[in-house]
């Protein structure tokens, strides 16, 4: 079982997802929200574990608002313009496919 299947683990992460909206914390600290990328790729994987399909996984990705996605947009941004372009191929390849999973994602 994968650490990140852990129910604990991924409200933990669910959590620092929701608190990306929040513009008192992530405006006044830029690095923050390029650093939470790594966070955010593991949330996002672990809720589109191919091996743990279950409705909390479904009920979390379809609970997730706009201005979340938004929120989460802007840390993806931040941390693909400062980024190596191994990087950036590695993100985009795992950003493909969120897009895939997630239909809704504001910015098409």
């Amino acid at each position: 079982m994968c650490l990140t299947n852990s129910p604990r683990l991924r409200e933990r992460l669910l959590r620092v997802t929701l608190e990306l909206a929040d513009e008192s914390l992530t405006v006044e600290n830029l690095s923050w929200r390029r650093a939470s990328v790594g966070l955010l790729v593991l949330f996002f994987e672990a809720l589109l574990d191919h091996t743990d399909v279950g409705p909390d996984n479904l009920v979390i990705l379809r609970s997730i608002l706009p201005t979340q996605l938004a929120a989460i947009t802007s840390c993806f941004e931040e941390y693909l313009v400062q980024s190596s372009d191994e990087r950036r191929l590695s993100l985009m390849a795992r950003l493909h496919r969120l897009r895939n999973a997630l239909p809704n994602w504001p910015g098409e």
